[in-house]
């Protein structure tokens, strides 16, 4: 039987992967053939950037790296849709190939031929060999996570230090010049890749399905789609238990809470946190022992008073306030909670309403979830001063709470002062506002889509359907001036 350690050519991939049992074959030959034109694509960039007869017939390398990414999500969902994609993706590829003879464009169309998976694979990585020998013990690599179950989505396309592509990656990068702006996603999808970042397969499975008519349009018009896509991969990445709006009587954006908690339990979650700020009085007793505790009581006392009707908020001062209390606790910075009826009280009252909101309200527990799985990004200098301009734009044309609070969350999210937990909160915050105003301002429409997308809700469908209206509407509104970069630094972080 052929083994692992065995592979070093065509046949003896082959060999191996029809040992395999049946019904790995094919998944086992995707996975390998969309790793293996991953790794050499470099190659394939570079082609496309530098030759003169690339540019004379207008060849780029979207048909590439439609192939990459179909195979890619092949190699985790297989589907008749994508198998149809393939095909597509294929026969694209393979017709420059076979035109121009070039070895990494016949590693992008094998790794999309599913017709023959086994024979595909091998002809990827044989049409790889040229490039590099290395591909062999990547290969090899590859075939043994497979024996142990699918390969983990952070599995990088090297070996630490081995990439013997790197240079020519940086070449291309440097080549693209002003038009790297238009393959950003491509680079960072590839990059992601390469360093083993997770996949968000699903999205990527909406790109390798978009349309064939869009792809034969060119870079530009697979561009729109991909933008329309990761929006809204973003969008439902951020839910926030909120509701925007466009007020049709001002014109402003607007917020209003989205739960689904019976007013009475809201109305005791805040009782119980107002008595329990009765228990410290800091305007008349001078220094004392709870002096320590002021910050948090401020912090409970201006959510109570602001958000008595927004449990999502409340649940978020709430969670904040668990934490620095017992960060405070763990520094002797306060009485001690066993030792101290009132210190208890605070901190188990504040503890107990944060599970009841978190428990009764499914928007508050969808919210909070996806806000704790979110990380918060190292933004540049000049990230950091769009999406303050985003902000305090965002507040011009908004109205209440939104006006209020876009620009503090927006400078709370880089402030040293604040905790980390605290800065990642208000990054999910402002993340996903900007989004959803942008989906209701930031394309080009009439006034009759905006009305018919009056506000943005967190299902799929309803999400799809906004942007799908807005964006193909006529024209007239005006696109904000910062929202829209900000968006896009949003977007690559959370997609």
């Amino acid at each position: 039987m052929a083994e692992i350690n065995d592979i070093k050519d065509r046949e003896s991939l082959e060999a191996w992967l029809l040992a395999q049992p049946e019904a790995q074959i094919k998944p086992f030959a995707i996975a390998i053939s969309a790793r293996v034109a991953l790794r050499v694509s470099p190659r394939m960039w570079r082609w496309t950037v530098q030759s003169e007869r690339a540019r004379e017939k207008g060849i780029t390398a979207l048909p590439f790296l439609r192939c990459y990414v179909v195979s890619t999500v092949a190699s985790h969902k297989p589907s008749v849709e994508l198998r149809q994609a393939a095909y597509a993706a294929a026969n694209a590829a393979f017709a420059f190939a076979e035109a121009f003879g070039f070895a990494a464009a016949d590693a992008a169309a094998a790794a999309a031929d599913v017709a023959d998976a086994a024979f595909a694979a091998a002809a990827a990585v044989f049409a790889a060999a040229d490039f590099s020998t290395d591909i062999w013990a990547e290969v090899r690599k590859d075939c043994e996570a497979l024996q142990a179950g699918p390969i983990p989505e952070n599995w990088p396309l090297w070996a630490e230090d081995r990439d013997p592509f790197a240079d020519l990656w940086a070449e291309v990068k440097a080549g693209l010049g002003d038009t790297a702006k238009d393959w950003q996603f491509w680079i960072d999808w590839y990059e992601s890749m390469l360093h083993g970042a997770p996949q968000n397969i699903d999205m990527l499975e909406e790109i390798a399905l978009i349309d064939d008519a869009v792809w034969k349009n060119g870079p530009e018009a697979v561009n729109a789609a991909i933008a329309g896509i990761r929006l809204k991969y973003a969008v439902l990445a951020t839910p926030n238990a909120e509701v925007m709006s466009i007020n049709p009587d001002t014109g402003k954006l607007r917020v209003d809470p989205l739960t689904g908690m019976p007013r009475d339990h809201l109305q005791e979650a805040v009782e119980k946190l107002e008595n329990v700020l009765d228990l410290f009085d800091f305007e008349t007793a001078g220094a004392n022992q709870y002096s320590s505790l002021m910050d948090e009581w401020k912090i409970i006392d201006k959510a109570v008073q602001k958000y008595g009707q927004r449990p999502r908020m409340l649940h978020s001062a709430c969670v904040r306030v668990e934490r620095r209390l017992r960060i405070k606790i763990d520094a002797g910075e306060c009485p001690e909670p066993e030792k101290d009826a009132n210190v208890w009280d605070f901190l188990t009252t504040v503890q107990a309403v944060s599970v009841d909101l978190f428990t009764r309200d499914p928007h508050v527990k969808e919210a909070a979830t996806h806000a704790a799985a979110t990380k918060l990004p190292e933004l540049d200098a000049a990230q950091i001063e769009t999406l303050f301009k985003a902000a305090d734009e965002l507040a011009e044309n908004a109205e209440d709470v939104l006006q209020e609070e876009a620009p503090q969350h927006a400078r709370d999210m880089v402030d040293p002062a604040l905790s980390e937990g605290a800065r990642k909160e208000a990054f999910y915050i402002t993340a996903s506002r900007m989004l959803r105003a942008w989906v209701l301002t930031g394309y080009r429409g009439s006034k009759a889509a905006l009305e018919e997308v009056e506000s943005v809700t967190k299902t799929i469908a309803g999400i799809t359907k906004n942007i799908a209206v807005i964006s193909t509407s006529g024209a007239v509104v005006s696109a904000p001036l910062w929202l829209g970069q900000a968006v896009d630094i949003i977007v690559k972080y959370l997609s």
